[in-house]
């Protein structure tokens, strides 16, 4: 109905019909008719006439913002969780690393209340029993730091031969409950603290946690590659502005082959076991396990010994016992 944006056009038109209708005594179709013909040309006049040589700019959509999208961010089908995205002029922190490594470049030692270790870590007992020793503590209200007493007892290892005894096992001498037991550390704070979270499970990449930690926004979140259905290389990182700077800092990667959360060998999880100001400086630290590969374990990261190049550092790591 292009010819109704016409107007000499159309008054020829409604004239024509008047004309053709009454000669026919039809009067009823002509008016029928003048009506249909009058709607359409009020219709017609609502639609803009697009200049010639000119975009519409209606058919463009609006430009994104400047942010960058990171590559293996992945977010997989059904996830109620959205994708990811780190700000441009982000600060990006590599991994510490923590692969194969001996204990001696940490002065910091990690040991888990009640745990026995095996023959692999036999003739650190000595070592260990020098420190002084500290322990995340909590009752059935508070969480606290304080020292305490650590005894070493020799027990049997998995795969000792009877009578052997090639592990060892710490026991904390305190009548409340011990997370975690830290030795040599300086930087611990003693009395009350603050768990801000503790006991969460990384379940797929794409997965975000979030935390607030004197006024500041912390986020945890996983990246990672699907393949056939199953998740690898995840990567666990922490995202905040903080110390004046945006920070994007790596703190747990499991390798390509890794399977997250898989049956297999060459499976691996990740579970943040605590976040918390444990050395005084108002910026959570954080004790993360990686567990069921190759090189699982705990880390202790702080903020305190981490300056200001980046949020925490990696302070302490202790082998997977299992």
């Amino acid at each position: 109905m292009l010819f109704l944006n016409n107007k000499n056009v159309f008054l020829i038109c409604v004239q024509h019909c008047i004309i053709s209708a009454f000669s026919m005594k039809k009067t009823y179709l002509c008016f029928l008719f003048v009506i249909f013909l009058l709607s359409c040309h009020q219709a017609a006049k609502q639609i803009p006439e697009k200049p010639k040589g000119t975009v519409d700019s209606n058919y463009h959509t609006a430009s994104t913002p400047s942010i960058r999208h990171r590559a293996d961010t992945l977010a997989i089908p059904d996830d109620t969780v959205p994708k990811i995205f780190v700000a441009e002029g982000t600060i990006e922190v590599k991994y510490d690393g923590a692969d194969n490594i001996g204990f001696e470049k940490y002065k910091v030692k990690l040991l888990d209340d009640g745990s026995t270790y095996n023959n692999s870590l036999s003739g650190l007992e000595p070592e260990y029993a020098k420190l002084e020793w500290k322990g995340i503590f909590h009752d059935k209200r508070n969480y606290y730091i304080k020292p305490t007493k650590v005894k070493f007892l020799k027990v049997a290892a998995e795969g000792d031969e009877d009578g052997k005894k090639t592990g060892w096992l710490p026991k904390c001498l305190d009548k409340d409950t011990c997370d975690q037991l830290i030795g040599g550390s300086e930087d611990l704070v003693t009395g009350p603290i603050k768990k801000l979270m503790g006991s969460q499970r990384i379940y797929y990449a794409g997965q975000k946690i979030e935390f607030n930690c004197n006024g500041v926004g912390y986020t945890l979140y996983t990246t990672g590659t699907k393949r056939n259905g199953k998740i690898y290389n995840c990567k666990l990182y922490l995202m905040a502005n903080v110390k004046g700077h945006p920070f994007n800092q790596l703190l747990i990667p499991l390798g390509n082959d890794i399977e997250l959360n898989g049956g297999g060998d060459y499976s691996g999880s990740i579970w943040l076991n605590f976040a918390g100001d444990i050395d005084g400086d108002g910026i959570p630290d954080l004790l993360i396990s990686n567990v069921g590969d190759f090189n699982g374990g705990t880390f202790l990261y702080l903020s305190k010994p981490a300056g200001e190049n980046k949020i925490v550092t990696l302070v302490a790591y202790i082998f997977d016992t299992d």
